[in-house]
C-alpha cells in the first residue's frame, strides 16, 4: 500500500473541502489478514453464538473442566460469561473490561482476590460436579446401553 495522495485525504466539511494532515501507513498483508480474522470472529460471536437460544443452558450442560483452567473456574458459568464478555467488550484488554463488568461473575473472583479470600467457590464447584454426575447417570438409557454405544449392565459396569 502507498500513502494516500493529497486528493484522497481531502474530506468534505460543511460544503467545503479541507485537507487532513497525516499519512496512511502501509499494513502488511499478514497483519491485515489477522485483523480481518478477528473482526470475522467477533462478528460471528455477536451475531451467531450469543443469539443462540438457551446458550447458557447448553454451555452449562456440555462444559467440562480442563487442566489449564484456573482452580476457581466453574464450567458452564464462566464459559458463558467469557463468551458474553468477549462479545460485549471485544478481545483487547479483556483482563480489564471483562473483570470489571458488573453483569459478569468475574467481578466476584476479583473481589475475593482483593479481599484475600480463596478464589474458588467450593459450593458452586460441588454443585457443578453433582450436576455432571447426574448427567453421566442420565446418559445410560433404560436398556443398560450408554448413549455412546458401550453396553453396561444394571450396575453401570
Amino acid at each position: 500500500m502507498t500513502p494516500a495522495s493529497p486528493a484522497a485525504s481531502e474530506q468534505p466539511l460543511n460544503g467545503r473541502t479541507e485537507l487532513v494532515s497525516g499519512s496512511v501507513e502501509a499494513v502488511s498483508e499478514d497483519k491485515a489478514r489477522k485483523v480481518l480474522e478477528r473482526v470475522d470472529f467477533l462478528s460471528k460471536l455477536r451475531e451467531e453464538v450469543v443469539t443462540l437460544p438457551e446458550l447458557k443452558e447448553k454451555l452449562e450442560q456440555h462444559a467440562e473442566l480442563a487442566l489449564d483452567m484456573p482452580e476457581w473456574w466453574v464450567p458452564g458459568k464462566h464459559d458463558y460469561d467469557l463468551v458474553m464478555g468477549a462479545a460485549r467488550h471485544g478481545l483487547a484488554r479483556m483482563e480489564y473490561y471483562v473483570l470489571n463488568d458488573i453483569e459478569l461473575s468475574f467481578k466476584d473472583i476479583l473481589k475475593r482476590s482483593l479481599e484475600g479470600k480463596p478464589l474458588a467457590n467450593q459450593k458452586e464447584l460441588d454443585a457443578w460436579e453433582a450436576q455432571r454426575e447426574e448427567r453421566h447417570k442420565n446418559d445410560i438409557d433404560t436398556n443398560g446401553d450408554s448413549k455412546n454405544g458401550d453396553c453396561k449392565d444394571k450396575n453401570g459396569k
